[in-house]
């Protein structure tokens, strides 16, 4: 990804800062096996125990449709299992407890390699200011 840009719209600005730090979260969690948005979800499943599909969705911040497709390539990759019973009720399974665990340190490394970058200061900021545009 070009990494020298210059643009006053915030949603350009936005997207390119996005894609870096996917390249960067991605790249440091490659040895998992798990990209930066599976790592999400797993965390955010680890997080509930269980849930069907609306509610990991909402926890996570998702599309229920999007959700069932993360879904599906997930239970495939043999990281979560349906539960019996009633619904699509998820959980994390054994390789997915392993993979999470692997990948926890390489996302504590990527995190603090984009605080390095930013310093303590503007990492904040950034942390405040996505807050803020939650509200648009």
């Amino acid at each position: 990804m070009a990494r020298s840009f210059s643009s006053p719209c915030y949603n350009t600005n936005a997207r390119r800062i996005a894609g870096i730090l996917t390249e960067t979260y991605n790249a440091a969690l490659t040895p998992s096996g798990l990209n930066t948005a599976q790592f999400c979800l797993l965390r955010n499943l680890e997080r509930l125990g269980s849930g069907n599909l609306t509610v990991w969705a909402e926890k996570t911040g998702i599309e229920r449709t999007t959700m069932v497709r993360d879904a599906k390539v997930l239970e495939a990759g043999g990281f979560i299992r349906q539960l019996e019973g009633r619904g699509k009720v998820f959980a994390l399974s054994e390789k997915g407890k392993e993979a999470l665990a692997q990948a926890t340190p390489l996302w504590k490394s990527a995190q603090e390699s984009v605080r390095t970058v930013l310093g303590e200061e503007d990492a904040a900021a950034l942390l405040r200011i996505g807050q803020k545009l939650l509200k648009l």
